[in-house]
């Protein structure tokens, strides 16, 4: 049966990279709608960046999309590989690689647009010009990078907001679901921090990426099919942006707009879903990956809602990436993730992969044999394990570790509206649960 499905996958793997589907359809109007409306409001000030991905196969194609960029390896002006011939780093270069420089597709932000002080506006819109857009990566670069020096030397966030958030959103989300679920995460946050009487003002940076092929298509079979055959497309592209532009946007970019002083520090607060948590935890630890090293370690908290990313990742010697997240004790951040006995995506993963989603059951069992109190013990524990429905009065405690959050309670999912516990994230007994760990960091 796993022989026949990873067959499968192969031959699809062929026809939709010789058919183009693997190119263009992937991005054909779901993230391209920002850049034709202006009705993708955001709630509160901060950021859209909308993401695409596009052919850089052929020299003719390189060179006319990637421009100054178009003789170096992709995304060369951002990340590089690591240091270190040892056999983790082997490993991780490998696969660093195989998500950035054997790919015949790069991602660029097409859509760029600011809310500041209640007035939005677009920073920057490739289809400004021409509505099948004109797709450049330098001038994309150059944009974003202008738009960020500007918020630096202005400083507009270091001077009105208590914190900055990054919010992403995984597979098969469309830009227009993900806009909206965006603003209900910080509508339902914002209430709550107004509740209790609480000084909270976000500056929000919204990302949109391209994670779903044929959201459009009215005929219900190939939506399918391209639904289910995209998945392990999508989450090597999550992979990719992570360790590229987010890396970039938030060891990098983000630090130099924020205040860092003592007395008026703002908290860096990574939020991601499914998918869009692999993307913001990839991105939290590839920061040794960028061009010119920082001290990276100003984020304060990631909150990972039902990840879409094994639970070996944390562990040391732990399956065949890496160990990516083996160093989590190195870092500032408090790492939080949600998971539930009933969110049951994408459990196939388990059987054909090996990959213990860290959402849903499986990756629960395997963090429980690398958790505080078993017999493996303190200095060797990875993850922390706490039932969601015991300690949701309590202070948060993460004895440095990986802290899963057991939230079964709460994420459960409905029949009427049809809505699967994987997606049970928009309520507010979630935001009740980010807000506790937000509102107590220190």
């Amino acid at each position: 049966m796993i022989t026949t499905i990873i067959l499968l996958l192969i031959v699809a793997y062929i026809v939709l990279n010789l058919s183009g589907f693997a190119t263009n359809q992937q991005t054909d109007r779901p993230y391209q709608e920002l850049g034709r409306s202006d009705h993708f409001n955001l709630a509160e000030d901060g950021l859209i960046i909308g993401f695409e991905k596009r052919s850089v196969f052929g020299s003719r194609t390189r060179e006319k999309l990637m421009g100054e960029y178009a003789q170096q390896p992709l995304y060369s002006h951002l990340v590089e590989p690591l240091f270190g011939n040892d056999k983790i780093t082997k490993v991780r270069n490998k696969l660093f690689k195989s998500y950035v420089h054997q790919n015949t597709k790069v991602m660029m932000p097409t859509q760029i647009v600011s809310r500041i002080n209640g007035v939005q506006q677009f920073e920057y819109n490739a289809y400004s010009e021409h509505p099948d857009g004109k797709y450049d990566y330098t001038r994309s670069f150059q944009e974003i990078s202008t738009l960020f020096e500007s918020l630096k030397d202005t400083g507009t966030v270091k001077n009105k907001y208590t914190h900055v958030f990054v919010l992403n959103m995984g597979w098969n989300n469309d830009q227009a679901v993900s806009m909206w679920r965006y603003n209900k995460i910080i509508n339902n946050i914002t209430s709550l921090a107004a509740e209790e009487d609480i000084h909270f003002k976000p500056f929000v940076v919204a990302i949109t990426w391209p994670s779903v092929w044929r959201s459009i298509s009215d005929f219900k079979p190939s939506k399918w099919f391209f639904h289910i055959i995209s998945y392990p497309f999508k989450t090597q592209d999550a992979d990719e942006l992570g360790i590229t532009w987010l890396n970039w946007i938030v060891n990098d970019q983000l630090p130099d707009i924020m205040d860092q002083s003592e007395d008026g520090r703002q908290k860096l607060v990574l939020i991601g879903h499914s998918l869009g948590a692999r993307i913001l935890s990839r991105a939290l630890f590839s920061s040794k990956h960028l061009l010119q090293a920082k001290d990276a370690d100003s984020i304060d908290l990631m909150i990972g809602l039902q990840a879409a990313f094994s639970a070996r990742r944390f562990v040391a010697k732990g399956g065949l990436e890496g160990q990516p997240y083996s160093e989590f004790a190195d870092k500032k951040a408090k790492l939080l993730f949600t998971t539930s006995k009933h969110d049951r995506a994408n459990r196939i993963a388990n059987y054909v992969t090996r990959a213990k989603h860290l959402g849903g059951s499986f990756g629960k069992a395997f963090a429980k044999k690398h958790a505080l109190g078993t017999r493996k013990q303190s200095n060797k524990a990875v993850y922390y394990i706490v039932d969601w429905a015991k300690v949701a009065h309590k202070e948060p405690v993460y004895h440095n570790k990986v802290l899963l959050v057991d939230a079964s309670n709460i994420v459960v999912g409905s029949k009427k509206p049809k809505l699967s516990a994987h997606n049970d994230i928009l309520d507010a007994p979630m935001a009740k649960l980010m807000w506790h760990h937000i509102k107590h960091l220190k």
